[in-house]
């Protein structure tokens, strides 16, 4: 959703000097929330300041919703700096869309959508709906902020509940707060601003945790059925129950299952032969959990319709395993590239995906059941954070593997030889990529036609001034945790002549260009290893002989490593190189000497030459 937020109107005039340095400002969020008799109305309204043309993005709106909590009196005008009314919004400009995106066959997710805007600035956009919630698992997840490279100036939340009704909370970077009874009635008010926003860092750790939020659930809830977040045994005991009865599979079904794995001793081969199936004939389709039901559908269901979102594909590969005897934990979790810290203070719902666990003898089988990669592996997405596994013994948390050094690595195997008579260099790649680079060169291959991938590996993968000959992306054995891309190149400037000399330019690394410690604000989320290694092969011309080679060089700190080591052999000078950086939280004390580390590594990396003169 996108968070639309004010400052009081008696104040914009003197804001509008410091206005200018923002193409869009939030002057005000403002969310109302009534919580009586199992039901939650919000009332929520915003004023966004536009500035220029380049802030005419955020006039346009969008309001998410699903089939639970439909938006009604959708109101919006435009006004200038002194409130003075410009126009208003007619509701026949007002559509509804479905939010369904490439990877899924159907989604519950729906889409309220406007545009209003003026060809004076600056000017204010107001608008404000309102939800009604009869079932819910919290009742406000609230971050008061439009974009990240724009400042709020004003928020505010007010809940009023009964006496009965109990909530609990957790907040951050709150102004200031209040609680006030009133007879049978609880008033809660937060304020809040943002007022210094963060532009775009590498490597940054979630930004939620930066931001101004305040998060409230109710103590005691109805979703589907009734339930608790008293403590996290009592809402994995609402899970489990919203499990029961659905693990039901058809006789036909029951009888496949059995045949395909006849003849298998092995509790793992039986597991990755039953995988195999249900990524064969079953297809994802996105609930999503934040917002939608957290009911699974029968196992029944995705049997005869092959198709089911992440709690439905989960829950019927439980069903399956179950019926030939193996135990698995349905297993909640928050999946993301950056690890985001599940708060074990504060029970609630803080999970987005559901993924499975087998505990296999001393071991755990971890699997993705919307996933078609590799068995047993759960990649960067869902690696190395706490999850929430349910069980009728007691559901706890339990952490997931994270991926180490080799299953990130990154390696490329280079031949470079000069192209007769020229200063062209023609360059030989084949490079293996394990974890992230697997992950989107796998989707890469079967999910994007011929010319796509040529474009994207053209844009991603080759060096600064390499022209692309050919390239082949090659598809990996099926449960293969890694892929290879193949290709050749044209070099200019690589090989350099003068006089007498040819100066051979040794190819650079890929390293982040992290930001000086005088711009850093966040500190530095390493969620995975980085592990790059380059074997490259120089071929020396007929007429040269090598000169001079660099110095091996090779250090570590306790933040990574780097090393490179040159070996002359005939007409050939073999480089090799390896970065490492360790996966690690640096936090803003220390990102100064981190900064060190990498500045040492790029200042050997991008300097190296090989010198080589005519016979």
């Amino acid at each position: 959703m996108k968070i639309h937020l004010v400052i009081p109107l008696l104040f914009l005039s003197t804001s509008f000097i410091f206005s200018q340095n923002y193409d869009a400002e939030l002057l005000d969020q403002t969310t109302n929330i009534v919580v009586i008799k199992g039901k939650v109305t919000k009332n929520i309204s915003y004023k966004i300041r536009i500035n220029n043309r380049a802030g005419e993005q955020y006039t346009k709106v969008e309001i998410p919703y699903n089939g639970l909590n439909k938006p009604s009196d959708i109101k919006a005008s435009i006004t200038d700096i002194n409130g003075n009314k410009i126009k208003k919004l007619k509701r026949d400009k007002i559509i509804t869309r479905s939010s369904i995106s490439s990877i899924s066959l159907y989604e519950d997710d729906f889409v309220k959508e406007f545009t209003l805007k003026h060809n004076q600035y600056p000017y204010v956009l107001n608008y404000s709906y309102t939800v009604v919630y009869t079932e819910y698992l919290h009742i406000v997840n609230w971050i008061p902020v439009l974009d990240l490279e724009i400042p709020t100036r004003n928020a505010c939340l007010r809940i009023e509940t009964s006496v009965k009704e109990k909530i609990n909370y957790t907040e951050n970077l709150i102004t200031s707060s209040s609680r006030e009874t009133i007879e049978d009635k609880i008033i809660y008010v937060w304020k809040s601003e943002y007022l210094k926003p963060y532009l775009y860092e590498v490597y940054s750790p979630p930004y939620k945790e930066f931001l101004p939020y305040v998060h409230v659930a109710p103590e005691v809830f109805k979703f589907e059925q009734k339930g608790s977040f008293l403590d996290w045994e009592s809402f994995g005991e609402w899970e489990l129950s919203l499990l029961e009865g659905l693990n039901k599979l058809p006789e036909n079904e029951i009888m496949k299952i059995t045949s395909l794995i006849s003849g298998l001793e092995n509790q793992k081969d039986k597991v990755r032969t039953l995988y195999h199936y249900l990524q064969d004939n079953t297809r994802y389709v996105n609930v999503t959990i934040e917002t939608g039901g957290l009911k699974p559908y029968p196992a029944e269901y995705v049997s005869k319709n092959k198709y089911g979102d992440c709690k439905a594909l989960t829950n019927y590969f439980k069903s399956v395993l179950e019926h030939v005897g193996i135990e698995s934990y349905y297993t909640s979790v928050f999946a993301g590239d950056k690890i985001s810290t599940i708060n074990l203070d504060f029970p609630s719902q803080q999970f987005n995906h559901i993924i499975l666990a087998v505990p296999i003898e001393k071991d755990t089988i971890w699997l993705d059941c919307t996933s078609d990669g590799p068995f047993n592996y759960l990649g960067t997405f869902t690696q190395n954070r706490k999850a929430f596994a349910i069980s009728k013994d007691g559901s706890k948390f339990i952490q997931t593997p994270a991926l180490g050094l080799y299953d990130v690595l990154e390696s490329r195997k280079i031949k470079f030889s000069q192209s007769f008579g020229t200063t062209e260099v023609l360059g030989d790649f084949l490079n293996k990529y394990r974890g992230a680079e697997f992950e989107k060169l796998l989707y890469l291959k079967r999910e994007y036609n011929p010319s796509l991938q040529e474009r994207v590996i053209k844009n991603h993968y080759l060096d600064k001034g390499s022209e692309l000959v050919s390239y082949e992306l090659m598809e990996p054995f099926r449960d293969s945790k890694s892929i290879e891309l193949s290709y050749k190149t044209r070099i200019h400037n690589l090989y350099n002549f003068y006089g007498e000399d040819l100066l051979i330019d040794v190819l650079p690394m890929s390293i982040p260009n992290f930001e000086k410690p005088e711009k850093r604000r966040l500190p530095v989320a390493i969620s995975y290893p980085i592990n790059r290694i380059d074997s490259i092969n120089y071929e020396i011309p007929n007429e040269y002989a090598v000169l001079n080679i660099p110095d091996n060089n090779s250090f570590e700190s306790r933040f990574g490593q780097y090393h490179i080591s040159f070996i002359a052999e005939g007409n050939n000078v073999l480089v090799n190189k390896q970065f490492i950086v360790y996966s690690q939280i640096i936090s803003t004390n220390e990102y100064e000497e981190f900064y060190a580390f990498i500045k040492r590594v790029k200042e050997i990396d991008d300097s190296s030459t090989i010198i080589t003169q005519k016979k």
